[in-house]
């Protein structure tokens, strides 16, 4: 009993610290995109014609990335320095909603850039490193592990960020990936999105789907291990050390199943 709650406490803590990361994130980004931002000047501009969103109304459109997954409405007014009943009105607005929505494809299209850049690099898109990517320091000392880190943080942002990111990785890497590696990348993506606790995660790693990618991947694993070829370009030790991390998530895999 005091394992199973130890886990889940672990879970819930991780998944705070995922929150808290995604709005770093976030706040990252729309500092960096309200830098080249020019504010629009009334002088010049025809009575009754719009002039565009003031910098503190361009900011809060860009903080509409965490809105309602992650922050309420009166958080973001408060970080734009305006009040919550200025903030819903704008929300009414057709010009601020459609700033909305382009600036939350740009952040998922962003997104998705660096997850292809540190995940596969140019070798299976030409030219993803030409693309806006998040420019992000401090999340993980590896590339691979932001990587991770940023399909964790697909939940905490709106449903236009998530879907735009979807679309954008499909896209480029479906008809590039073998179906192993799209398959694996898919599933850190639904995992990310489902699991929020210790019997989500039993459900998830149990569906007909999961379980398949997992008997693939550990033939997968154990194929590569007695590959005459892995035994020419690895050392014993470097062989031992994958064997002992694929008995690991096997066991892991195991205990999940089990609970």
């Amino acid at each position: 009993m005091k394992d199973k709650k130890a886990e889940t406490d672990r879970t819930k803590a991780a998944k705070v610290k995922e929150s808290d990361v995604a709005v770093k994130v976030a706040r990252l980004w729309a500092q960096q995109i309200k830098q080249r931002y020019t504010e629009p000047v009334r002088p010049g501009t025809p009575k009754g014609d719009p002039i565009g969103l003031s910098l503190p109304k361009y900011e809060a459109a860009l903080l509409q990335v965490l809105h309602p997954n992650r922050l309420r409405l009166r958080e973001i007014a408060k970080m734009v320095g305006v009040s919550e009943g200025v903030l819903k009105f704008w929300r009414t607005e057709t010009e601020f909603l459609e700033v909305v929505r382009q600036t939350s494809v740009i952040f998922g299209e962003a997104i998705a850039n660096t997850i292809i850049r540190l995940f596969y690099g140019e070798e299976v898109v030409a030219g993803i490193n030409e693309r806006p990517f998040l420019q992000i320091g401090g999340l993980a000392e590896d590339d691979r592990d932001i990587g991770h880190w940023l399909i964790r943080l697909i939940p905490f942002y709106n449903g236009v960020v998530g879907t735009t990111i979807f679309a954008a990785l499909k896209e480029d890497l479906e008809k590039n990936l073998d179906p192993l590696r799209w398959g694996i990348l898919c599933a850190a993506i639904e995992e990310a999105v489902t699991v929020y606790d210790d019997e989500s995660r039993r459900k998830f790693e149990s569906t007909p789907g999961m379980l398949l990618l997992t008997k693939t991947t550990i033939a997968n694993d154990i194929d590569l291990l007695v590959d005459p070829e892995t035994w020419k370009q690895k050392s014993p030790e470097e062989i031992q050390k994958d064997a002992d991390e694929i008995k690991e998530w096997i066991f892991r895999k195991l205990d999940i199943l089990a609970k």
